[in-house]
C-alpha cells in the first residue's frame, strides 16, 4: 500500500480534472466525462492500495466492463484507462500448460472494453464500414502473419496459438475498433480530447517527479512482488520522469502525440489563459522526461502540423520565427545551457548513448544483409558485442529491429502500413481544406502525429500509440469518404455555436 503517492497523484489529477472540465465540454458529454473520471480515480486508488496484481485485476475488469457498456465511445475509454498502472504483465497460471498468457492493463482493457465494442461494430453495418476491409487492413494482417509463420518451425503449436491470440488482442483488435468506431467527428474529436486530458494528468505527475526527485508510480511493481529494473534513470544529475508509462522515453513520446492533438484542440478553447497554460504544461512535462528523442519528435510534430493545417505556408513561417524567438530566450537562461548539454552530438551529457546508437545502426544493417528477405529469429546471438551493462541488447530502432528479425519484406509491410496511412490521411484532409478548414486541421493533427511517430521509431521500439494513431486515421478517411463532412462543417454535434470556425493561430 502506498497512500502517500496516491494522495499526490489524486491531488494533481483533481486539479487537472477541474481545470479541464470547461474545455472537455466542447468535445465530450458530461456523462462520459464524469464516468471516465470516476473510473480513473477509483482504479488508481485500487492500484496504489492493492497488495497484489491479482487483487487489482478482477476489480479493474469488472469496473471497465461496466463502464464500457455505458460509454458512448469505448475507444476513448480505452485511451483514458490505458496507463492507470505501469506496464506490468503477470502470467495467468493454468493446468496442463505452464501459463495461459501474460495479463496486463492493456489486455484487461482489450477483453473488457474492445471485444464487446468490436462485436457491436461488426453487427451494425454503417455504410459498410463495420465489415469492409481495405488495403491497410490486409497489410497489417500480412505483417502479423509473417511474424507468426517465420517462428513456427522453432516453437510448439501451443505457443504459436498463444502468440496468434496475443497479436489479435494487442494489435488487430485495437486497430479494428479504432478504425471502425471513430468514423464521426464527434467520436474522433472526443478520442483526441480524452487522450490529451489523460496525458495532461501524467504530464503534471512528470513535472512533480522531476522537481521532487520522486517517482510516484515506481513502488507499485515491487509492492506486487514484480521486478522493477531501471526505474530510476538520470540524465546528468536530473531524474527522468516517467509517471505510469514505465520509461521516460515512452512517457515523452506519449506526451508528444498528445501535444500534436492539442495543437488542433486549442483552436476551440476560448480562454487564452487555459490555452497558454496547457501548452506550457506539455512543454514542461516533455522537458521533465529528459528524453532527447521525444524532444526532437515534438519539434517534428509541431512543424508538420503547421505545414499541413489550413494556411500552412504563413503559419509555418510564423512558427519558425516564434520557435527561434522562444529558443533564443531559453538559451539565454541557465536552463538553456542544461538543454544544450543534453543534446546529441553537440552536448556533453550521456553522449555514450549516441555512440551506442551509431554502433547499433551500423551492426544491425550489416546483419540485415546476411538474411535480407525474411530475417533471422536468432540474430540476437550476433549482437552480443552490443550487450550493455544492464545485461540487455537495446534495439533502439524499430526499423532495424523489424528488418533483423523479419527481413526487408517484413520492414516493407511494417513501414508501409504507417506510411500509406499517413499519405491517405494527407490526401483526405487536403480534399476538404477549402470546404472545412476545421476538419482539415483535424486530419493535419493526426498526420503530424504519425509523421512524428515515424521519426520517433528510428530512435526507439514500437509503441501501442502508433497503432492507435493508425486506427484514428482510418476512421478519419471514413469520416471524409462517407460524406459526413456536413456534420463536421457545422460542428453542431460536439461544440458550441461560437466555436464553429477554425481559428488556428488566433481566436476571433
Amino acid at each position: 500500500m502506498h497512500p502517500k503517492e496516491l494522495v499526490v497523484v489524486l491531488g494533481l489529477a483533481v486539479v487537472i480534472f477541474t481545470l479541464a472540465r470547461p474545455i472537455a465540454r466542447a468535445f465530450t458529454t458530461d456523462e462520459d466525462f464524469k464516468r471516465r473520471r470516476n473510473v480513473w480515480i477509483g482504479l488508481t486508488a485500487c492500484a496504489f492500495l492493492s497488495p497484489s496484481f491479482w487483487f487489482y485485476a478482477p476489480v479493474a475488469f469488472a469496473v471497465l466492463a461496466w463502464a464500457g457498456r455505458r460509454d458512448s465511445n469505448p475507444a476513448a475509454l480505452y485511451l483514458f484507462a490505458f496507463a492507470i498502472i505501469p506496464p506490468v504483465s503477470v502470467d495467468i497460471p493454468i493446468v496442463l500448460v505452464n501459463q495461459l498468457f501474460p495479463l496486463s492493463q492493456a489486455r484487461i482493457l482489450a477483453i473488457a472494453v474492445l471485444v464487446p465494442a468490436a462485436f457491436r461494430v461488426f453487427s451494425v453495418n454503417e455504410g459498410g464500414v463495420g465489415r469492409r476491409w481495405n488495403s491497410l487492413d490486409w497489410i497489417l494482417l500480412a505483417f502479423i502473419a509473417l511474424q507468426i509463420v517465420l517462428v513456427i518451425p522453432y516453437e510448439s503449436s501451443t505457443n504459436t496459438l498463444r502468440r496468434s491470440f496475443l497479436f489479435f488482442i494487442d494489435t488487430v483488435l485495437v486497430y479494428y475498433v479504432f478504425s471502425r468506431t471513430l468514423i464521426s467527428r464527434r467520436t474522433l474529436v472526443d478520442a483526441l480530447a480524452t487522450f490529451t486530458l489523460i496525458c495532461a494528468i501524467y504530464g503534471a505527475v512528470a513535472i512533480f517527479e522531476s522537481f521532487k526527485g520522486w517517482l510516484l508510480y515506481e513502488q507499485i511493481r515491487p509492492g506486487w512482488g514484480l521486478l522493477n529494473n531501471g526505474a530510476f534513470l538520470l540524465r546528468g544529475d536530473s531524474l527522468r520522469a516517467q509517471a505510469s508509462a514505465g520509461h521516460s522515453l515512452t512517457l515523452g513520446y506519449t506526451l508528444t502525440v498528445a501535444f500534436g492533438f492539442w495543437l488542433y484542440l486549442r483552436a476551440h478553447v476560448t480562454s487564452k489563459t487555459l490555452r497558454m497554460a496547457t501548452t506550457g504544461l506539455f512543454c514542461l512535462a516533455l522537458y521533465a522526461t529528459h528524453a532527447r528523442g521525444p524532444w526532437l519528435t515534438a519539434v517534428v510534430v509541431y512543424f508538420a502540423f503547421l505545414f499541413l493545417a489550413p494556411g500552412g505556408g504563413s503559419a509555418l513561417v510564423k512558427g519558425l520565427f516564434g520557435f527561434a524567438a522562444v529558443s533564443g530566450a531559453i538559451l539565454a537562461t541557465p536552463l538553456g545551457d542544461r538543454i544544450v548539454d543534453t543534446l546529441p552530438f553537440i552536448g556533453t551529457v550521456d553522449q555514450e548513448n549516441v555512440i551506442y546508437r551509431q554502433r547499433l545502426a551500423e551492426e544491425s544493417w550489416r546483419l540485415v544483409w546476411h538474411h535480407p528477405f525474411f530475417g533471422d529469429p536468432f540474430v540476437a546471438a550476433n549482437l552480443e558485442m552490443l550487450r550493455q551493462g544492464q545485461g540487455i541488447i537495446d534495439l533502439m530502432n524499430a526499423y532495424a529491429g523489424v528488418a533483423l528479425y523479419f527481413g526487408l519484406i517484413g520492414l516493407c509491410l511494417f513501414a508501409g502500413f504507417f506510411v500509406i496511412s499517413t499519405i491517405r490521411t494527407y490526401t483526405a484532409q487536403a480534399s476538404v481544406r477549402t470546404r472545412s478548414p476545421d476538419l482539415a486541421a483535424l486530419g493535419a493533427a493526426l498526420a503530424a502525429g504519425m509523421i512524428g511517430s515515424l521519426f520517433f521509431m528510428a530512435t526507439a521500439s514500437v509503441d501501442w500509440v502508433e497503432y492507435v494513431l493508425a486506427g484514428m486515421m482510418a476512421g478519419y478517411w471514413s469520416l471524409v469518404a462517407l460524406g459526413q463532412q456536413t456534420g463536421a462543417f457545422s460542428n453542431a454535434a460536439s461544440s458550441p455555436a461560437h466555436l464553429n470556425r477554425y481559428a488556428f493561430g488566433k481566436q476571433r
